[in-house]
């Protein structure tokens, strides 16, 4: 993806609106663009997190683990801002 498809993409998302085009680039510019694999975590449950998510393309599960290791889905979030 060029940079200036993720620029594109990141614009339309509600936390961008008060972002001048300077500092989209900027973001994209100094941010890591990942692929993540389906069965893949992002993040687990109980960790502390400094980064912002930008999901560019399909969707992801937030859940957490409850007893006898049993999951509960807490939604399933489609592209968009992952915080």
């Amino acid at each position: 993806m060029q940079q200036l498809e993720i620029i594109e993409s990141i614009e339309d998302f509600p936390i961008a609106a008060s972002l001048t085009k300077n500092e989209l680039s900027y973001l994209v510019e100094e941010g890591d663009l990942r692929m993540i694999n389906k069965s893949d975590f992002v993040f687990r449950q109980g960790e502390v997190s400094d980064e912002i998510y930008f999901l560019l393309k399909g969707a992801v599960k937030v859940s957490s683990n409850i007893s006898e290791g049993r999951e509960v889905i807490k939604m399933v979030a489609p592209q968009g801002l992952i915080e």
